[in-house]
């Protein structure tokens, strides 16, 4: 079975630049099975399913996408552990 190969986002506010400040962190890619897997990382449950990348593209949402590395959502954890409970 092959791997599944992703894209990784950070979505930021309209006046950030830091995957540190990113609000989330997204990953797109194809499944083995051919079809289009798009997820969001979130602290309590890990990788889930998301549209977040396609509402940002489609201005649902607001802000901007910045493609990231791998390695960069490892700092997003960390920040993301700092920041504490969202409410």
């Amino acid at each position: 079975m092959t791997p599944v190969k992703f894209q990784y986002f950070a979505w930021l506010s309209e006046d950030k630049e830091s995957v540190e400040d990113a609000r989330e962190v997204a990953r797109i890619g194809t499944g083995t099975d051919g079809r289009a897997v798009q997820e969001r990382y979130t602290a309590e449950l890990g990788w889930v399913p998301t549209d977040l990348v396609d509402e940002v593209q489609e201005l649902r949402r607001m802000g901007w996408l910045m493609t990231i590395d791998p390695w960069e959502v490892e700092r997003f954890k960390i920040a993301l552990a700092q920041r504490g409970p969202q409410v």
